[in-house]
């Protein structure tokens, strides 16, 4: 299986120049709204566009899975209320498509490219050997960011309920939507996604 051909840190840089920050401030530990935001996004991108585990996106930078997992909830939120974000996020979306389906070179991408977008493959790597494993890819990926969506808000309800006489019910909610996005994950890395 080939490696993928854009990584974290090529979303870093689109945001990046899309947000007008530095790469620096964005794997630094600044709070500046712009910075968080710009942060957020690419947490999200990389794990909803990517398949990147929360350790894998929290390793590249410095942080912990719980770090990540807040700052994908918060840009999930922020997406479905902010249509600055949203159109942000959603730029950069369209620009990590076209790269991964090879319709758009690297000087059409705004900002400096790192060398880790790769261009398309050739013709002949492109062998139809495993269609099962086409079409299993999209429905894993599908699988695994609803059971990321399912899990953020059951993680939030908890945190909303706690101190509360619903606290044990969303315990147990929240405990059920870890439980079957491990399972979703599971499935997803079978499917043969992992890097």
């Amino acid at each position: 299986m080939s490696e993928p051909r854009i990584t974290i840190r090529a979303i870093a840089v689109m945001a990046a120049a899309d947000f007008g920050v530095s790469m620096g401030a964005l794997r630094s530990s600044t709070r500046t709204k712009e910075i968080v935001f710009a942060r957020q996004a690419v947490m999200y991108l990389a794990v909803e566009q990517l398949g990147k585990t929360l350790a894998e996106t929290g390793n590249f930078f410095g942080r912990d899975h719980s770090t990540v997992l807040h700052g994908i909830r918060r840009a999930a939120e922020r997406i479905e209320t902010d249509a600055v974000l949203a159109s942000r996020v959603g730029r950069i979306k369209s620009k990590i498509v076209a790269i991964e389906a090879g319709t758009l070179v690297e000087t059409e991408v705004e900002g400096p490219v790192p060398e880790e977008i790769q261009p398309p493959p050739a013709a002949e790597d492109l062998s139809p050997a495993r269609p099962d494993a086409m079409t299993a890819i999209p429905a894993s990926v599908g699988a695994l960011g609803r059971a990321v969506d399912t899990y953020l808000k059951a993680r939030k309800r908890l945190e909303d309920d706690r101190f509360s006489p619903h606290e044990a019910p969303s315990r147990r909610n929240e405990e059920q939507a870890l439980s079957a996005l491990r399972v979703a994950h599971h499935d997803y890395l079978a499917g043969g996604r992992a890097s």
